[in-house]
C-alpha cells in the first residue's frame, strides 16, 4: 500500500483515491478543477457522499434537490470554512461551476439512512490543535457527532512551515 498520493495540479481531476487503489475498503476522494459551466458528475450505489467546495463558485444538485452559488473562497487557505453537501448512495451529485472551482468528493459505505442537505460554513466547528511549528487549524465538516453512515469529513489547514500529520 503507497499512502503517498501527490495532485496532478495541470489536470482536471486533482487527485483521485478509491479504497481499490489505495488497497483499503472505507473511505474515497476524489478532488476535482472545474472551469466556469464545467460540471462533474458522481454516483455510486452503497456509498455516501460529502462534496466539499474547496474554492471558487459552484451550484450543487443531488437528485431533484438544488443549492446555487456555494462557495466564498479563493484558495484552501483562506480563513473560511467551505460549503459542503451531503448526499446519501444512489443518488446523482452533479456540480457545476459558477466560476473556476475546485471541488472534493468524500465518499464512503453506507446504507442510506440519510437525506440530502446542505453544510453551511457557519455550522461547522474550527479548533487550534497543537502548539508551535505543530500547530494546525481543524474546520469539522461533516463530524461524527452530525447525520452519516459512515463517512467523517475534517479540513485541516498546515501553516507555511509548520509540520503535521
Amino acid at each position: 500500500m503507497n499512502l503517498l498520493v501527490k495532485a496532478d495540479r495541470a489536470g482536471k481531476p486533482l487527485v483521485d483515491v478509491t479504497p481499490a487503489s489505495a488497497g483499503w475498503t472505507h473511505v474515497g476522494f476524489r478532488a476535482v478543477k472545474l472551469a466556469a459551466g464545467e460540471h462533474e458528475v458522481w454516483q455510486q450505489s452503497g456509498r455516501e457522499c460529502c462534496v466539499v467546495i474547496l474554492a471558487g463558485k459552484a451550484s450543487v444538485q443531488v437528485g431533484e434537490t438544488v443549492w446555487q452559488g456555494l462557495g466564498q473562497r479563493d484558495s484552501v487557505f483562506d480563513e473560511q470554512a467551505p460549503y459542503a453537501v451531503y448526499a446519501p448512495p444512489g443518488l446523482v451529485v452533479t456540480v457545476t461551476a459558477d466560476s473556476a472551482a475546485e471541488v472534493a468528493f468524500c465518499s464512503a459505505p453506507s446504507a442510506g439512512n440519510y437525506p440530502p442537505r446542505l453544510i453551511t460554513p457557519d455550522s461547522m466547528t474550527r479548533s487550534v490543535r497543537g502548539k508551535g511549528a505543530n500547530t494546525r487549524y481543524v474546520t469539522d465538516i461533516l463530524p461524527q457527532t452530525e447525520p452519516a453512515d459512515g463517512l467523517l469529513v475534517v479540513e485541516v489547514r498546515t501553516p507555511s512551515g509548520h509540520s503535521s500529520s
